[in-house]
């Protein structure tokens, strides 16, 4: 199957405070690792294709890299603008992965981070080939949660109960796996530790910003919450819980279109 045939522009609508509010960044060992193993300089442009409310773009700035946040969701990039903005070298583009709008040859690096499983690989490819610069790489990053720890069980159970379209904390990576050979010539692959440490409400809210949360206007949703709640005073420790989290990294040079992918 090629991308998903419900798209992020749709199902983030809503979500864009709690996702700014509660969703945790990405390690900054990450970004000493990305600028060396891309060979990329302060100066150099990047593209962050699913930019969402700015998180990875935000550290690619803080390297010095000039930097198109590219989301389709108009809620999602303006919790980024409302923060980065100001910066002179942030340039938002509301797009998808699939038509940045960016010109041919105008970038070094295409990054992607928790958004990948979103898009259709073989478009985003040729797109990434359109406006990377030669010898120019994509970057693909997750960060996934460890579903086998007791906390995670117990907020997957939560999940099940509750969220009909709930599939797993780690859904997306897992479903991008398979198509990575396909998207890459060649790549390379690191894993970083990036636990997340939550208090009590941004561990709701974080729960909240996902895709599969119930919103406020369905049924179940005051039942939800407060499961949520009660999960975390379970299994708090000094008003804070720990999510196992890793940030596992793909770099590499996209691949030229080899046909329809299987379903």
């Amino acid at each position: 199957m090629s991308g998903r045939a419900i798209r992020p522009e749709e199902v983030f609508s809503g979500r864009a405070e709690n996702y700014a509010a509660a969703r945790s960044g990405y390690p900054r060992e990450l970004f000493a690792w990305l600028m060396a193993s891309a060979r990329l300089a302060p100066g150099a442009v990047a593209a962050d294709v699913g930019a969402g409310t700015g998180k990875f773009t935000e550290s690619l700035l803080d390297c010095g890299l000039a930097v198109h946040a590219v989301d389709p969701n108009a809620q999602m990039l303006e919790q980024a603008m409302a923060r980065l903005l100001a910066h002179p070298d942030f340039y938002p583009h509301l797009g998808s992965g699939e038509a940045t709008g960016l010109p041919d040859a105008s970038v070094d690096l295409v990054t992607c981070a928790t958004a990948f499983h979103w898009l259709d690989a073989d478009a985003f490819a040729r797109e990434c080939r359109r406006i990377l610069r030669p010898g120019g790489k994509v970057l693909l990053t997750w960060l996934v949660r460890d579903e086998s720890t007791p906390v995670n069980r117990a907020h997957m159970d939560v999940l099940r109960a509750f969220c009909p379209n709930f599939t797993g904390l780690a859904h997306g990576y897992d479903e991008s796996l398979p198509r990575l050979s396909r998207f890459f010539a060649s790549q390379e692959a690191h894993a970083f530790d990036a636990d997340a440490v939550y208090d009590r409400a941004t561990f709701v809210r974080r729960s909240l910003s996902s895709s599969y949360a119930l919103r406020p206007e369905d049924a179940r949703y005051a039942d939800f919450v407060a499961a949520l709640g009660a999960l975390f005073d379970a299994w708090a420790e000094d008003g804070r819980v720990c999510v196992r989290t890793r940030a596992v990294c793909y770099l590499g040079a996209p691949a030229e279109p080899k046909g329809e992918e299987n379903a």
